[in-house]
């Protein structure tokens, strides 16, 4: 268990050092494409381009952000009421979407 644990761990540090560079890559990319558009030479894919890199942060950043027991907390939280905020910052993250409580399913056992 202690092997599996440990594994699972490294790969969540590699998988968020991939996240940093890919967005680090959509920082730089972004700030390409601005300056060269300001010069009538735009790269060319930059919107899915960067699109794609931030499925790819959003994804790789959630095994190491669940990994230390945080919550990923979004600006729009903010803009709640009082009553309405405390229910999303309390609510249990397997009721946030069907999908992730998909672990926790057992399979029905064989007649």
């Amino acid at each position: 268990m202690e092997y599996m644990f440990g594994l699972l761990k490294k790969t969540s540090k590699w998988l968020a050092v991939v996240a940093g560079a890919a967005l680090t890559f959509m920082m730089f990319l972004t700030v390409a494409d601005v300056v060269l558009r300001a010069g009538g030479r735009p790269i060319m894919g930059t919107y899915e381009i960067v699109g794609f890199l931030l499925a790819l942060v959003i994804g790789f950043s959630i095994p190491i952000v669940s990994l230390n027991k945080k919550h990923i907390y979004m600006d729009f939280v903010d803009r709640l009421s009082k009553r309405n905020k405390a229910f999303v910052t309390n609510l249990h993250p397997d009721f946030m979407h069907p999908s992730l409580c998909a672990h926790r399913i057992q399979p029905l056992p064989h007649r």
